[in-house]
C-alpha cells in the first residue's frame, strides 16, 4: 500500500495520518478534569452524591419531614391515606422542583411492600401516627437503612430499647440517635413516676425488662400514654 492511498483517501499519507492523530491526543490530554461541585458552583451537590429517600407518612409532620429531605433524591412516598397524598400534592403546586420529584417518586400505601420491593432506598423518614413509629423504624433498621423518626420515637420503653439494640447492630447512624434518646426517655419517665409517689421515702423498684414498677403497681397506669385522639387499640 503506497502512502498516498492510505485508508482509501488520496493525498493522506500514513505518516501524516499518525502525525495528526498524535496531535489530537496531546490536545485532548491538555484538558483538566474538575469535580462536578466546582462546575456547579457553591453548594452544588451532584445527583450521584445524594441519598435515595423514602418517606413513610406525608401528612401533618410527614409533610415537613418530606420537604426537609427533598435536598436528597425522594424516590418513594408512602401513606395509607390517599387524601394525605392529595393534600401534599396540592401543597407543592407552586413549587416546580418539588412537583418534578413528586411525580417521579413511586407511591405506596404499605411501607412493608415498599421496603420489600424497592431496592434503591438508602434511608427512610417515619412520620406516621405514633403507634406505628417503632414498627416502621424497626423494619427499616433490619434492612440496613438509615432512619429518621418523628417524635415520639416509640410508644413504650420496650420498643425504644428494641430499636436501640437493633440500631447498635446495624452500625447505622440515626438522626433520632436511639442510643441517646432511649435512656433519656426512660430517665424522664421514672422522674414523672417518682413525683407521683406520696411517701418520698419510698424506694421505687423498677423492672427495666418489663417496663413497670414491681412494688407500686398503682403507678404503672401512668406508663401507658393514650393514643392520639381518633386512634384506639
Amino acid at each position: 500500500m503506497n502512502e498516498k492511498s492510505f485508508a482509501g483517501h488520496k493525498g493522506i499519507s500514513r505518516r501524516s495520518f499518525f502525525s495528526g492523530a498524535s496531535a489530537a491526543t496531546e490536545a485532548a490530554t491538555a484538558f483538566t478534569i474538575v469535580p462536578r461541585h466546582v462546575l456547579g458552583g457553591p453548594g452544588y451537590k451532584a445527583p450521584s452524591d445524594k441519598l435515595n429517600i423514602a418517606c413513610i407518612g406525608v401528612g401533618g409532620k410527614g409533610r415537613s419531614s418530606t420537604m426537609a429531605a427533598s435536598g436528597e433524591n425522594i424516590v418513594a412516598l408512602c401513606d395509607v391515606d390517599d387524601t394525605q397524598v392529595a393534600n401534599f400534592k396540592d401543597s407543592i403546586k407552586d413549587n416546580d422542583e418539588a412537583k418534578i420529584w413528586f411525580e417521579k417518586a413511586k407511591k405506596y400505601k404499605d411501607f412493608r411492600v415498599m421496603l420489600d420491593t424497592q431496592k434503591d432506598i438508602d434511608a427512610v423518614t417515619v412520620s406516621t401516627p405514633d403507634h406505628t413509629h417503632a414498627v416502621a423504624a424497626m423494619m427499616a433498621l433490619k434492612m440496613k437503612k438509615h432512619v429518621f423518626v418523628q417524635k415520639p420515637l416509640t410508644h413504650t420503653i420496650y420498643e425504644a430499647r428494641a430499636l436501640a439494640a437493633e440500631a447498635a447492630k446495624t452500625g447505622k447512624k440515626s438522626t433520632t440517635d436511639f442510643s441517646y434518646s432511649c435512656p433519656l426517655t426512660e430517665t424522664m419517665l421514672l422522674g414523672c413516676l417518682a413525683v407521683r409517689v406520696k411517701d418520698k421515702n419510698t424506694i421505687l423498684e423498677w423492672d427495666g425488662e418489663k417496663g413497670e414498677m414491681t412494688n407500686l403497681p398503682e403507678v404503672n397506669e401512668y406508663l401507658h400514654m393514650p393514643y392520639r385522639e381518633g386512634w384506639t387499640l
